[in-house]
């Protein structure tokens, strides 16, 4: 099958019975009767179908010659419910251009009296582009090379774009690595490599990295533009130019072309380029503006080559070989319509994840130090949605229904009045929206194509978005200008720029993210651009200004309040606020005098400073904060950077993932001091994030982020949890567990925030897998109710709720039932040196040292009843005993671990010896001894003075009733419930026993006969176990009598033990009695 020909049904045909399809494949010729006039299809015909997959084959055909993706789709999806298909594999031919479609379709609905419901849900389209203008690699790797599809999910997976993604990063991360140097892992080995680069006069590495960072986005950038093309077909930048062969062809490509391309010619307009060598190739590249091009102070260009930059022409090659191999997209994926093809988004993508190579302090990843993640595309859509709609509520108050149809790709709109849609142009005129962390900018402009496609379906004439535009200009002369604009622009493209200019901000402490959000957002505006040849700049307007839209600065370290209104009523601030909005559209030497002006003013305010005797570094720091640069500020003011005075309308994004003990001490110590509400000693990075949206968050505003999901169990959230209990209105929480959300990362929730004091009940949707993260499971209101009380919050349902409260009635804490003694294991610094293995404990036992020879349990062989294994031994060498003289065999061994023991920080006041502890006297007594972590816990009761290490603790106590209680049902599902866990603790997470939530764990009080009763029951066991009978009646006697004691019914029992039918009748639970 060759994907680069013309379409050819016959061949098709052929291509899906003996090589493609499974063999239940079946032929069809039955031209379908359309129920509705499509809005681009004119036939679609049933060519076959296969019954094993439930799968349906469609041909349809459609006149238009640029293949309008989405409405296409809804046409197709429509037509698959009239025919009840829920799966099909559909070409889309075009009678007006030789290059088609390969789609895979599937959609949800539902049946009423056998009938199709009129609504379906879930849409999704991907896509093969094929013909004579296509790149063929990732279809013949996909659809020939893996041969038969052996079922759905195989299908499913050959029409994957996060396997296309994920191909292609590969390849341009290799790349990237080979440039710069360093280490990459291919496949299952790591392998080094010398950079094949040189900067002039550096070698620095991090320097390498941004340089090619730099780089590379805007050769992509550029390749998307040579995808864009006029009417005659002439593409904005043409293949002389940027192509492998035009590498091979140009010695020292990159300062002969590539150079020359950025710097002399896309950063600058027709009239004001200097005329050079094959100018001619050149000539109608249009002038872009915005940045992106201009030359940054470490591309080490000043309008001549520095040759002692060197990138060579063979990894060039190789570069753009990568490139042609792939098909490129200028549209943009949406949800419903994926092409597999690199789309802009990738670009985000790809970026996000070279921003990860980049570390500004440590040489670690970014990805490990500054936390930085790509947000899949579900997770961005789904949380931009929620937030639209919440403040759209807020600001129309209009019906949550109907708002949601506005926001689905897939939907027609519910009818909406004519005063609906002007409050929501309204409201959309005034929205305010920050991402903090903005990254690679996929919630910028993942909220910017949603609020687009708003206005598409409730202003599709931009009318009324027009108007409100034209309300805020006093000029005459320029709101004419504007209304030309809208007359012979593409509606999108102007949209988009009112939308990005006065609705949309980010900042990233990266200069190079901000740099690269720029860049997604240039290439946004791009898609819409219409490229006519006979106007000026080849009708390319030219791209915005962006720099007091993105910044670089510390979200987190905003201004006190007395210096961030030292100049609220200067005149100062309204000259500066006039130069942002001209500065936006502004362009070659007017660009060049705004930025002098904002500079100059800046300085005045900074010398008004200076004469008012106001003099402390931060204000002084705010005076000479500089927007064009390329330094990211310590500090940010949305006042001072932005020109915003009121808060954001919504705060959108995924903080970095940085753990607490990454973080530089005195670095903590500031944010500590800053955010006193949520200040804790072990709190991760991400809770400070927390902190500041509420501080820059409008009245009734919306915060909604992705981060860990620890603070809703952990002590450090408890400070965190409780502000938001008493002060705010959390409205829901996504928890997806350890699910695979990030690939780096787990534990993953999303909580959205409203700034109300007005409480209503909180929403907990558990995600058990990602297949359930869908529109159509929220909307079926599968989500349980939040019970927040000031020490911790639970995710549980009335019933459950009702149990929990019960199982604390008549008890005392787990702490004061043991007289405080609860006490973690030993913290060696190195176990290899004091747990033993077998043949060592032997030798040491029957030395002079055998005195220190300890019985020792491994945290995995705790079992209730027994150890899987009783011959493990411990060297307890205590805090200051002097072995070296008295014990030589013992000194002898540890001698071996010598180095390795010095440079524990863990240890005594001897190399060989162990760490301080007061307890060490706990160890020889009778015991409760369990593991930390663990998905199912078991306690076992310790008469043999056994030592166990920090990844276990023990109770001091051999009560068997709190033997019993501990190692019971109930027990199992409290702790589920109230402590933290690593995943899903319902399903196969790990549970943390954590010391602070161990010891308020509640201990019924019981009578001495209660007690005694228990006791029998343990030591019947043990009898029967010693003589190997079966005792599985006596244990399930345990946890009935444990039900008794907490005065459990037969129906609260049930929640915690579901199969208790098994064990127990209801009649026989009832009649039982603790006797």
């Amino acid at each position: 099958m060759n994907f680069k020909n013309h379409y050819n049904k016959s061949d098709y045909i052929s291509f899906f019975r003996d090589h493609f399809l499974p063999n239940d494949y079946s032929e069809e010729d039955e031209i379908l009767s359309l129920e509705f006039t499509p809005s681009h299809i004119k036939e679609v015909t049933l060519i076959g179908k296969v019954e094993s997959l439930e799968l349906k084959i469609y041909e349809a055909k459609h006149s238009s010659e640029y293949d309008p993706r989405v409405s296409l789709s809804k046409d197709i999806f429509r037509i698959m419910r009239n025919y009840s298909s829920k799966k099909a594999i559909i070409l889309f031919i075009s009678d007006n251009s030789p290059n088609y479609r390969l789609s895979l379709a599937t959609i949800n609905f539902s049946l009423e009296n056998t009938k199709v419901k009129k609504e379906y849900s879930n849409p999704r389209r991907y896509s093969f582009f094929l013909g004579p203008d296509s790149k063929t690699h990732t279809p013949e790797e996909f659809l020939i090379k893996k041969g038969r599809v052996k079922d759905f999910e195989d299908l499913n997976s050959r029409f994957s774009v996060e396997v296309v993604n994920k191909e292609f990063y590969r390849e341009i991360a290799l790349k990237f690595t080979e440039l710069v140097g360093g280490e990459r892992k291919i496949k299952s080995k790591v392998e080094k490599f010398k950079p094949l680069m040189q900067l002039p006069s550096t070698d620095n590495h991090q320097k390498m990295q941004e340089f090619t960072v730099r780089m590379i986005g805007r050769i992509v950038f550029c390749w998307f533009l040579k995808k864009k093309k006029s009417q005659k077909g002439i593409s904005l930048i043409p293949e002389d130019i940027l192509s492998k062969e035009a590498v091979n062809g140009n010695n020292d490509y990159y300062h002969s072309v590539l150079e020359k391309l950025f710097f002399e010619v896309m950063n600058k307009k027709k009239d004001d380029r200097i005329k050079f060598k094959n100018y001619e190739l050149y000539e109608n590249i249009p002038f872009l503006n915005g940045g992106l091009f201009e030359p940054h102070g470490d591309d080490y260009y000043d309008s001549k080559p520095l040759y002692s930059l060197v990138i060579p022409d063979k990894w060039l090659s190789e570069f753009f070989e990568i490139l042609e191999t792939y098909n490129f997209t200028i549209d943009e994926n949406t949800s419903v319509d994926i092409d597999l093809s690199v789309d802009p988004e990738m670009l985000g993508r790809i970026f996000e994840n070279l921003l990860a190579e980049i570390n500004p302090e440590t040489g670690e990843t970014a990805r490990k130090s500054t936390g930085s993640y790509y947000t899949p595309r579900p997770i961005v859509d789904y949380m931009v949605d929620e937030s639209l709609k919440q403040y759209l509520i807020t600001k129309t108050d209009m019906e949550e229904k109907k708002l949601s149809s506005l926001l689905l790709y897939s939907e027609e709109v519910i009818e909406i009045t004519k005063d609906e849609a002007e409050r929501i142009v309204d409201a959309l005129d005034d929205i305010k929206i920050l991402d903090p962390a903005c990254g690679s900018g996929a919630f910028p402009i993942g909220i910017l194509q949603k609020m687009l496609l708003i206005l598409q379906k409730i202003d599709p004439d931009s009318e009324r978005w027009l108007e409100k535009k034209l309300d805020k200009i006093d000029n005459p002369v320029l709101k004419k200008e504007i209304k030309l604009k809208f007359k012979n622009d593409n509606l999108d493209y102007i949209r988009k720029l009112g939308l990005i200019q006065d609705s949309i901000y980010g900042v990233d402490i990266q200069s190079i993210a901000v740099e690269i959000s720029k860049l997604r957002c240039f290439l946004t505006l791009v898609v819409d651009e219409n490229v006519d040849d006979k106007k000026e700049n080849r009708g390319i307007v030219a791209l915005p200004n962006l720099e007091f839209k993105f910044v670089a600065s510390n979200t987190l370290i905003g201004l006190p309040e007395s210096e961030g209104s030292l100049f609220d009523e200067s005149d100062y601030m309204n000259k500066l606020e006039e130069l942002r909005d001209e500065y936006f559209t502004s362009s070659g030497k007017r660009k060049l005098e705004i930025e002098n002006e904002f500079l100059q003013t800046q300085e005045k305010m900074a010398r008004q400073l200076a004469k008012n005797r106001i003099t402390s570094g931060r204000a002084i720091e705010l005076a000479n904060w500089n927007p064009f640069s390329y330094e990211s500020a310590k500090w940010f003011d949305p006042k001072w950077m932005f020109g915003l005075n009121e808060g954001f309308d919504i705060v959108i994004g995924n903080p970095p993932y940085v753990r607490q003990e990454k973080l530089d001490k005195n670095y903590k110590a500031i944010l500590n001091s800053i955010h006193k509400e949520v200040a804790n000693g072990t709190a991760d990075l991400y809770v400070y994030f927390f902190s500041q949206a509420l501080r820059i968050v409008s009245n009734m505003g919306c915060i909604i982020f992705i981060t860990l999901n620890k603070y809703l169990k952990t002590k450090y959230g408890l400070e965190l949890r409780n502000l938001l209990k008493d002060k705010y209105f959390v409205d829901l929480i996504v928890d997806f567990f350890e699910l695979p959300v990030f690939e780096a990362a787990t534990d993953s929730s999303i909580t959205k925030i409203i700034n109300d004091k007005l409480k209503r009940e909180t929403r907990y949707f558990p995600i058990k897998r990602l297949e359930e993260f869908t529109n159509e499971n929220f909307q079926k209101g599968n989500s349980r109710i939040v019970q927040m009380n000031e020490n911790d919050w639970s995710f549980i349902d009335s019933k459950a709720k009702s149990l929990l409260k019960k199982t604390y009635n008549n008890t005392i804490t787990l702490n004061n039932f043991v007289n405080g003694k609860i006490y973690r294991g030993i913290t060696t610094g190195f176990n290899e040196a004091f747990i033993l293995s077998e043949s060592d404990s032997i030798k040491l036992r029957k030395s002079e040292s055998k005195e220190f020879i300890k019985p020792y349990a491994k945290s995995v062989d705790i079992k209730k009843w027994n150890l899987l294994d009783y011959n493990k031994f411990f060297l307890a060498t205590g805090y200051d005993l002097n072995i070296k003289s008295k014990f030589p065999t013992a000194f002898n061994f540890l001698s071996q671990f010598e180095n390795e023991l010095k440079a524990r920080q863990d240890k005594g006041k001897h190399w060989w010896n162990l760490r301080a502890c007061k307890y060490y006297d706990e160890f020889l007594k009778p015991k409760l001894i369990y593991m930390h972590t663990a998905k199912k816990h078991e306690f076992f009761l310790d008469y043999e003075k056994r030592y166990i290490n920090n990844s276990c603790y023990m109770i001091i106590s051999e009560n068997k009733f709190l033997f019993c209680f501990l190692n019971s049902k109930l027990f199992d599902w409290f702790k589920k419930i109230k402590f933290v866990a690593y995943g899903d603790a319902e399903d196969t997470g790990r549970v943390k026993l954590d010391y602070n939530k161990m010891i308020n764990v509640p201990i019924k009080r019981i009578t001495q006969k209660e007690e005694y009763l228990f006791s029998i029951k343990v030591n019947n066991i043990i009898t029967k176990r010693k003589l190997g009978h079966n005792f599985t009646d006596l244990d399930n006697q345990i946890d009935i009598m444990v039900y008794k004691l907490y005065e459990l019914t037969y129906d609260e029992v049930k929640i915690v033990d579901p199969e208790i039918e098994k064990i127990i009748s209801r009649e026989s639970y009832e009649k039982f009695e603790l006797k």
